[in-house]
């Protein structure tokens, strides 16, 4: 079942980028999140990961078009990957200062 549902993401992955390289570079690159953000997803349902329960996955399963689903939804809700973003740069900045304080320690 998983490795259904892993199969006919990566399929329709395939297929979008197939059609993506049909197109002029500057349609590609307005679709380059997109592009991106449906990479990340088809990595959320390897087949050995449990993450989500059998009931979700027959669910999905029965989309003929699950990974576009999970894409509209994903830009049609209220989370932001810029929260996530500023996360990172705040702790990579955290770090680096870190880094400086205690150079400037050991003089």
């Amino acid at each position: 079942m998983r490795e259904k549902l892993y199969e006919k993401i990566t399929k329709e992955f395939e297929n979008y980028i197939k059609d993506l390289k049909t197109k002029d570079v500057d349609y590609i690159i307005d679709r380059s999140y997109e592009t991106a953000i449906k990479e990340e997803m088809i990595y959320c349902f390897d087949p050995n990961s449990r993450y989500f329960s059998d009931e979700q996955i027959k669910i999905l399963n029965k989309s003929s078009s699950p990974l576009n689903e999970l894409y509209s939804d994903w830009i049609s809700n209220d989370f932001s990957i810029g929260d996530e973003i500023r996360e990172s740069i705040n702790e990579y900045l955290f770090d680096v200062l870190s880094k400086i304080k205690e150079k400037n320690r050991e003089r």
